[in-house]
């Protein structure tokens, strides 16, 4: 489980599997990408966690009335970690996430007991589809996410509709793309 942290902590996204005998140790890493709320700052403190629209492509009515941009979007790390005692009867499955309601996370503790409980002879069976339904809800927040970004890039850019070139300021011919 520490590589799993540490994995989280370097915003690193990798898969783990150890097994010997019957204690289990898994573990994922995912990394995703959030639109920021327009009138929040970025929670991300590495520079290379945000990304910020370039100002050509953005529409003159899509700016702040300081002239700033409003769409930027930033890294979200999440991470999964499951692992057993030496006797495989006991597993304990941690949730590092902010992609993730309170009543998310409640329900997904409600559900994941469920699961054990049903499959309390089965307990290989239980971890398995625990780390799945855990891994398939960040899946799912994660797909929400990135298609919120793809709405308001194609919204501010208008890249659906309208012709977008460079605007750079240098002595080339800009070009143009149609979609």
């Amino acid at each position: 489980m520490i590589e799993c942290f540490k994995n989280h902590q370097l915003r690193l996204s990798r898969f783990g599997l150890w097994t010997k005998q019957e204690t289990v140790a898994v573990h994922i890493t995912l990394r995703s990408w959030a639109a920021r709320p327009h009138d929040v700052g970025f929670s991300a403190t590495r520079e290379d966690d945000k990304i910020h629209l370039p100002e050509y492509l953005v529409r003159k009515h899509h700016r702040t009335r300081d002239g700033k941009v409003n769409v930027d979007a930033e890294l979200r790390v999440s991470s999964i970690g499951l692992s057993t005692n030496a006797f495989g009867d006991f597993s304990k499955c941690s949730v590092v996430t902010d992609l993730l309601t309170e009543g998310q996370i409640e329900e997904l503790g409600q559900t994941a007991q469920e699961i054990w409980d049903t499959f309390t002879h089965q307990p290989q069976t239980g971890r398995l589809l625990v780390f799945s339904y855990v891994l398939a809800l960040l899946c799912q927040q994660m797909v929400v996410d990135y298609n919120t970004l793809m709405t308001d890039f194609l919204a501010i850019t208008q890249l659906e509709r309208d012709e977008v070139g460079p605007h750079t300021g240098h002595n080339c011919q800009p070009s143009s793309l149609t979609f």
